[in-house]
């Protein structure tokens, strides 16, 4: 499991508004995955 996977998890279990904060990471994953797709790291 990668190490940023993992600190999403610790994040979300010592936050109390976890929606939001599933929100936010969605949105920065896909961003992450445009990126990639843009320097063909995938």
């Amino acid at each position: 499991m990668p190490s940023t996977e993992h600190g999403y998890e610790k994040s979300l279990l010592f936050t109390p508004n976890s929606s939001a904060l599933v929100n936010f990471i969605d949105d920065h994953l896909d961003l992450f995955g445009h990126v990639a797709q843009r320097y063909g790291a995938r």
